[in-house]
């Protein structure tokens, strides 16, 4: 799929995100969500990500590397919600685990110990902060070394 090819077959609106079909000009949406909250697109019998088109479409490139939805929300594919990050990037701006015991990223319940445990991952490795009795000291360490080892901006734009 290239640039030219993808705008015979669509319109993107960016404010919008919507993609709509341009066939025998009669506009009708294009993409269908996911199980997993994605728009996913069919053109010319290959199935596309709507928020990767999105930068081929606007852009005339396949994105490198990982497009992230800054709020999370992985339907809203304006363009002011995408933006370009390592895959390292992409996995500090995910949603909290099912099985979090605190409500809070980076700190679990050390049951063992009868205290809280702050941990962060940076460079593929689990780097340990401490275990503290207050819950607000567990997530006051989480943050200063978020601040340190993460430094792309989660509501910055691409």
């Amino acid at each position: 799929m290239n640039q030219k090819r993808l705008k015979e077959l669509l319109h993107y609106c960016p404010y919008t995100g919507a993609f709509t079909h341009l066939t025998n000009r009669v506009r009708k949406d294009a993409g269908t969500v996911t199980s997993k909250g994605y728009v996913h697109l069919w053109l010319d019998g290959v199935r596309y990500a709507a928020h990767r088109i999105v930068f081929l479409y606007c852009y005339g490139e396949w994105p490198e590397g990982a497009v992230d939805h800054i709020n999370r929300v992985r339907h809203d594919n304006r363009l002011a919600n995408l933006r370009l990050v390592s895959a390292s990037q992409n996995q500090q701006n995910r949603v909290l685990s099912k099985n979090n015991s605190s409500g809070h990223k980076g700190v679990s319940w050390d049951k063992s110990r009868g205290k809280w445990a702050a941990s962060i991952y940076h460079a593929s490795k689990c780097k340990h902060l401490g275990r503290f009795v207050n819950i607000e000291d567990a997530i006051a360490a989480y943050k200063v070394a978020a601040a340190k080892y993460h430094t792309h901006n989660p509501a910055a734009t691409i």
